[in-house]
C-alpha cells in the first residue's frame, strides 16, 4: 500500500463525520459530511438533510401544501414542518446538535452549524479548482447502511476507484456536471468528502450512485405480499466537485474561515 494511499485514508478517517436527522415518530435520515472550518460549519447533502431528493419532494403532496414566494423559500418553510432533529457524531462517539444554516437544492448541498468545541473535530483543506482528470485515483469514506447495525451505528467504510467521466446528469438536485467514479457507493455515504490519492485536500462531495432495479417486484412479509422495489448499486458513484459549490460556500463564509488548498480566492477560482 502506497504512502499516498495511507495519507488519504488517514485524512478520511480524521475528517468524515456521521450526520443523522432524527424524528420523534421514528423516521430518520442518515448520511455523512465534513467540517468547512473551526467555526462548526458542516457540509452534507440536501437530500440527506431533507430526507428526500428534490425530484421526489416536488411531487410530494405535503410539500405542495406549503407556500412560498419561490421554490427555495417553499423548501425552507417545508423543512420547518418536517420536525427533524439533526445531529452530527464526532470521533468520540458523542452526538452534537446541528442547525440548518442554508441549502442549495439544485446543487444538492446543505450547510449546518454544529454546536461543538473546535478542539473536538478536524478540518481538511479544500481544492476549489477541483482539478481532477480521467484516470485519477480517488478515495472517499462515509457511514453506509449495514444490515447488522442500526442506521446511526454503522461503521466507517472507505472506498477507492478512479475518475471515469464527467457527466451532466440529475442525481440529488438539478442537472449539473458531476464527477463519475468507478467505485461502489452505498446509501449513507452521501455528503462524504472525496479525496485524490496524492492529495490531502477535498475535491468533491459524494452525492449518489447508479442503481439497477425494478419497481414492480413482489415482496413477502408478515402481512402478506406487497408491491416493492429492488435496487442493486453498480460500481458507479457520483460526486459534486467543490468548484461547483464555491459560490454557495463563500456566500455563507469568509475566506479566512476556510482551510484552502492554496491561496485561491473566490475571484481567482
Amino acid at each position: 500500500m502506497s504512502a499516498n494511499f495511507n495519507r488519504s485514508i488517514r485524512k478520511i478517517c480524521q475528517s468524515v463525520y456521521r450526520f443523522v436527522a432524527y424524528h420523534p415518530s421514528g423516521r430518520w435520515s442518515a448520511g455523512s459530511g465534513f467540517f468547512l472550518n473551526k467555526k462548526g460549519d458542516f457540509l452534507t447533502c440536501f437530500h440527506v438533510a431533507f430526507g428526500r431528493e428534490l425530484r421526489h419532494l416536488r411531487i410530494s403532496p405535503d410539500f405542495k401544501q406549503v407556500s412560498g414566494v419561490n421554490e427555495h423559500s417553499q423548501l425552507d418553510a417545508f423543512y420547518k414542518t418536517l420536525g427533524f432533529i439533526p445531529k452530527v457524531e464526532l470521533s468520540s462517539g458523542s452526538f452534537y446538535d446541528a442547525k440548518l444554516s442554508d441549502f442549495d437544492e439544485k446543487l444538492d448541498v446543505a450547510l449546518f452549524k454544529v454546536d461543538a468545541d473546535a478542539s473536538k473535530f478536524k478540518v481538511c483543506k479544500i481544492d476549489w479548482r477541483s482539478r481532477l482528470d480521467y484516470g485519477d485515483r480517488i478515495c472517499f469514506g462515509g457511514f453506509p447502511s449495514h444490515h447488522d447495525y442500526q442506521f446511526d451505528r454503522s461503521p466507517l467504510a472507505v472506498q477507492e476507484g478512479i475518475v471515469s467521466s464527467f457527466v451532466e446528469t440529475i442525481i440529488g438536485g438539478e442537472k449539473y456536471q458531476h464527477v463519475q467514479l468507478n467505485s461502489v457507493n452505498l446509501g449513507g455515504n452521501s455528503g462524504a468528502p472525496l479525496f485524490k490519492m496524492e492529495s490531502d485536500a477535498i475535491f468533491g462531495v459524494i452525492n449518489g450512485n447508479m442503481n439497477w432495479g425494478r419497481d414492480d417486484v413482489a415482496i413477502w412479509g408478515p402481512t402478506g405480499t406487497t408491491k416493492g422495489s429492488v435496487r442493486i448499486p453498480l460500481s458507479i458513484a457520483y460526486a459534486t466537485p467543490m468548484k461547483s459549490l464555491r459560490d454557495f460556500v463563500f456566500k455563507n463564509q469568509t475566506l479566512e474561515s476556510i482551510q484552502p488548498a492554496d491561496t485561491l480566492s473566490p475571484a481567482e477560482a
